[in-house]
């Protein structure tokens, strides 16, 4: 076997409660969305820019009954391997940024408009 390619993830991973009677709220979407943004000035954005990432992704899951995770995952360019406690730093910056805005309303009616046109233009396959 010959490797395609070589793979460098770091994962943070964070225990949360179970958000089932929050399902209206999607705040593990909600949170995803603002982790995972790929515009100018988000997180990803500057890890790019310095090199040390290619990708993140963010997103939480149920686990069993009243618990779940919620994972932040980058895919670390070599250089990245040598920046992993700045990118730990960084993303915790982030989550400090979304923790001290708190939710906002705006966002929350963006994401449930894309949702919304997401199921009316969905493609139904035959």
């Amino acid at each position: 076997l010959v490797p395609v390619k070589d793979l460098r993830y770091l994962t943070l991973m964070f225990p949360m409660k179970d958000y089932k009677d929050e399902y209206r709220a999607q705040p593990a979407h909600y949170i995803s969305h603002l982790i995972g943004h790929e515009g100018p000035g988000s997180l990803l954005s500057e890890l790019k820019r310095l090199g040390w990432v290619s990708s993140l992704s963010a997103g939480g899951r149920l686990i069993a009954n009243g618990f779940g995770v919620f994972n932040i995952s980058v895919d670390l360019s070599e250089e990245g391997l040598k920046h992993t406690d700045d990118i730990i730093r960084l993303i915790f910056n982030e989550i400090g940024l979304v923790k001290s805005n708190g939710p906002l309303r705006w966002i929350h009616d963006e994401l449930k408009q894309l949702v919304e046109t997401k199921f009316r233009f969905k493609v139904i396959v035959a």
